[in-house]
């Protein structure tokens, strides 16, 4: 079993209340920055520590807020993540996959969410796309 995984009983919404937002924008890359990776919208960046495992959140971000929406999407985001990080590490588990990867960050933009892994084991990295369900509860769309 990957030592990695996301605990089921950790509270990662209540961990997300009570981190704040650093932002991040283009404008403060040097000029040089800014040509080699192009003009990149403002990012909302919370770290999240669990005492074991740490991880970030990306969010949109204008002038150094928020969406409302945005947080309280996160919020839905983070009360489904243990079992969105379980399916994002069932197929490459099923093919004998196990790579020690570890969650690195996560990029919510409603509707859509993507959590992004590097491996422990050796240089790769992947990433894993979920959208809302009917039923509310985040599934699988495919890996990348």
């Amino acid at each position: 079993m990957n030592k990695y995984r996301l605990s089921p009983s950790c509270d990662y919404v209540a961990l997300f209340k009570s981190t704040p937002i650093d932002f991040f924008s283009p404008e403060k890359r040097r000029p040089l920055q800014r040509l080699r990776f192009g003009r990149r919208p403002q990012r909302g960046v919370v770290e999240i520590n669990d005492g074991k495992l740490d991880f970030e959140i990306h969010l949109r971000a204008r002038n150094s807020v928020v969406p409302p929406g945005d947080l309280a999407f996160a919020q839905q985001v983070l009360a489904q993540v243990a079992e969105m990080d379980s399916a994002a590490r069932e197929l490459p588990q099923r093919l004998g996959m196990d790579h020690e990867e570890y969650l690195a960050y996560i990029t919510i933009a409603p509707p859509k969410v993507v959590l992004r892994y590097c491996a422990a084991a050796f240089n790769t990295e992947w990433s894993a796309h979920f959208v809302p369900g009917k039923s509310g509860r985040y599934q699988l769309v495919r890996l990348g």
